[in-house]
């Protein structure tokens, strides 16, 4: 008989969407029917709350769930609470909303509940008592056979997805361009852009026409007509478009095999994509769509892309500001367009910002470069006087650094030592925070201390390295570039710029924006 405590305080109700849940509401709304798992689930124990006469004080819905807690922003937040002691209890529907992730996820929540004592109780078994072995090793089999259900569960759902597919149902959560989804039935129907998608097969296919994924862009673009993203048309969304299966009226699902793993560096989950041979795809029996053109077309469409493959033309770099001017308007790289009776000029196809030639846009880099160099000068300078006795000050700094980190782990192991204390019964709870509370604030506040110590390093160093390389780099550019070929004169505005922005207007003079290789002082 489950047992339910009475009178609780500072009770925190936390509630989730499980897989199977998410699954039974897409099943409902394709009935026509409302279902809300979450609103249930509050329900249910809200009046477990009133029965029992517990005082809610917080309702925590998960509205982004992941398989690891840290995917999960408000179980995050709980177990910082439950850490802190801010819940006498926390009410949930079923262990298994806690956590079905590995075996650290779970015992960190052990952990959390252990520490600070507080209750966990769920909806059919009541009080789990986790200050008894008997009931950690319940909550342990528990995520034990949880994290079974977990793997039958999207076996399941995978399964159920190829079904779908191959009855020609569309599972996937956004339309292809050039088609909406019937709710009802999830099929593909034709949008107001379908007739764009013919457009690009008619001429990518037309040997007269000789148009590439490029040239498509350029024409859509010329004709205002939106791409999938609202932007302008490139090479890319057109290639896409071609060489999506969807479009032969068939569906597919398992063209890649994707594989989730935490990044350790990053802290948080990432994907691995594997691209599969065509034989393993799962392809819909039938046609279930509109097809905006035939399978024998995909194939001509399919090879034109192998016969079109880019060729390098030549080796010999033409334009010195190759890979560094972009435009100011869209952000994408400038291009070198050549004339019979006219110096080469440069431009940008979104045709936002007016061209100009290649030698004033050259000529104006190195003058802005210049203009760089006597203003920073002119900063390190005042730097130098304001850091006087440079080396004595790196010395003094770094020491202070290595002070304040030898205090910063006699803080940790205090921490330490306080979990340890606690375990052995010589600090009550009570106790036990204060005193981490004093420890944490102590150790925020060298964490600060150092971070401010270690910029300080960072700009005596920063001055020492511009008096030694990057000013006589720049020097040396400026001096070198005129002597060089176009390759030298690119290979040296390499060495000083990530990138130089272009902008222009209409009868405007050139605006450039450097942006110099150095840390900003």
């Amino acid at each position: 008989m489950p047992y339910y405590p009475e009178g609780l305080k500072s009770v925190c109700i936390y509630l989730r969407k499980s897989r199977e849940d998410i699954q039974a509401e897409r099943e409902a709304k394709e009935r026509g029917e409302l279902y809300d798992t979450l609103a249930r689930h509050r329900r249910e124990l809200l009046e477990i709350a009133h029965k029992y006469n517990y005082t809610i004080i917080e309702i925590l819905e998960e509205v982004k769930s992941g398989e690891r807690i840290d995917g999960r922003p408000q179980m995050m937040r709980l177990i910082d609470n439950v850490y802190k002691g801010k819940y006498s209890a926390v009410l949930v529907i079923d262990t298994s909303r806690l956590s079905r992730g590995g075996l650290k996820d779970q015992g960190e929540i052990i952990e959390a509940f252990q520490i600070s004592e507080t209750l966990l109780i769920t909806a059919y078994e009541g009080l789990i008592d986790l200050e008894s072995e008997e009931g950690e090793t319940n909550l342990e089999m528990r995520g034990f056979v949880n994290r079974q259900v977990l793997r039958y569960t999207k076996k399941n759902l995978h399964a159920g997805r190829v079904r779908s597919v191959k009855e020609g149902r569309y599972v996937f959560s956004r339309p292809p361009f050039g088609y909406d989804i019937e709710p009802k039935t999830l099929k593909l129907v034709p949008s107001s852009d379908f007739n764009i998608i013919k457009l690009i097969k008619e001429w990518y296919l037309n040997e007269s026409l000789n148009l590439g994924a490029g040239g498509i862009a350029s024409r859509l673009n010329e004709m205002g007509l939106a791409s999938p993203s609202g932007s302008l048309w490139t090479h890319h969304s057109v290639l896409s478009i071609l060489k999506n299966v969807h479009y032969t009226g068939y569906l597919v699902i398992g063209k890649n095999n994707r594989r989730k793993y935490f990044d350790q560096e990053l802290g948080r989950q990432r994907e691995k994509v594997k691209p599969m041979p065509e034989e393993k795809w799962n392809i819909s029996r039938n046609q279930s769509h509109l097809p905006a053109w035939s399978w024998e077309e995909r194939e001509k469409i399919l090879h034109k892309m192998k016969q079109n493959l880019p060729i390098k033309q030549s080796s010999k770099l033409q334009n010195p500001l190759a890979g560094l001017l972009k435009c100011g308007s869209c952000g994408r790289m400038m291009l070198r367009k050549t004339f019979v009776h006219s110096s080469p000029r440069v431009y940008c196809k979104c045709l936002k910002n007016v061209s100009s030639s290649l030698n004033e846009v050259e000529e104006k880099v190195m003058i802005e470069l210049s203009h760089w160099l006597d203003s920073y000068s002119v900063a390190i300078q005042e730097m130098q006087d304001y850091l006087s006795h440079e080396s004595e000050d790196i010395t003094t700094v770094k020491s202070l650094i290595e002070e304040k980190e030898s205090r910063l782990k006699r803080l940790e192991k205090q921490n330490s030592r306080t979990h340890e204390l606690l375990e052995l019964g010589e600090y009550d709870i009570e106790t036990y925070r204060e005193r981490k509370q004093v420890i944490l604030e102590e150790i925020h506040r060298v964490h600060q201390e150092i971070a401010a110590t270690q910029e300080e390093l960072v700009k005596i160093t920063q001055v020492k390295d511009a008096r030694k390389e990057i000013i006589p780099t720049v020097i040396s550019v400026l001096e070198s570039y005129e002597k060089g070929n176009v390759e030298q004169k690119n290979a040296l505005l390499k060495q000083v710029l990530d990138s130089v922005l272009y902008t222009r207007e209409k009868k405007g003079e050139i605006k450039l924006v450097l942006y110099i290789k150095v840390p900003t002082l």
